[in-house]
């Protein structure tokens, strides 16, 4: 049953939760530059990967079978990506739920679990590092087929982040701390500590 403020958990030393906002419009708007970009920028260096220099110019087809190579490359990076926000919130000993929803998509979460600052920092931005770090990898084998599907995947993996980028940052600039309760796909709230906690 989905909580409201009225009745989510008080913790002793915490304010009232407030509610974690997303502005939906402006991250798909960034993702959308974000992935503008990426195409550009890894294409790029997969080009200074296998040449040495920037000098060769982007081009390339898309015919309907690449088509389905990237559908199928979008849904296996997707899986990988929550997969891996799954592994670490496992690890760091939570009970993990998965799930679909529009217009969210795929989701991965803690649901009605306090989380901590420290944790919460590594599970957003792991899944961006690690399929990013094995795709950059990926690209020093130069081998083209390897390539071609490692560029997709990090175009795919680094614009469908922009939402951990943005909660990484909104984590890295709160207190020491804050506590994080996710209450459903759509319904997000942080416990700040009391201002004499702040600091401890």
């Amino acid at each position: 049953m989905k909580k409201t403020d009225a009745n989510l958990p008080k913790i002793s030393g915490y304010t009232t939760p407030v509610v974690l906002s997303y502005n939906v419009l402006f991250l798909n708007i960034l993702s959308f530059v974000v992935f503008i970009g990426s195409i550009f920028g890894f294409n790029l260096l997969r080009i200074f990967i296998e040449t040495g220099s920037f000098k060769t110019s982007l081009s390339g087809n898309i015919d309907i079978i690449w088509l389905f190579l990237i559908t199928l490359i979008f849904v296996v990076t997707i899986l990988c990506h929550e997969a891996i926000h799954g592994i670490f919130f496992a690890l760091l000993k939570y009970k993990v739920s998965f799930g679909a929803v529009l217009p969210v998509g795929v989701y991965t979460m803690a649901r009605n679990q306090f989380i901590k600052r420290k944790h919460y920092l590594i599970i957003a931005i792991a899944p961006l590092l690690l399929i990013n770090t094995i795709c950059i990898a990926l690209l020093f084998l130069k081998i083209p087929a390897i390539s071609d599907v490692a560029i997709w995947a990090l175009i795919l993996n680094t614009s469908g982040a922009v939402g951990d980028m943005w909660l990484f940052y909104t984590i890295k600039k709160s207190p020491k701390n804050t506590l994080f309760y996710d209450t459903s796909p759509f319904q997000n709230y942080i416990y700040y500590p009391e201002v004499e906690n702040k600091n401890t």
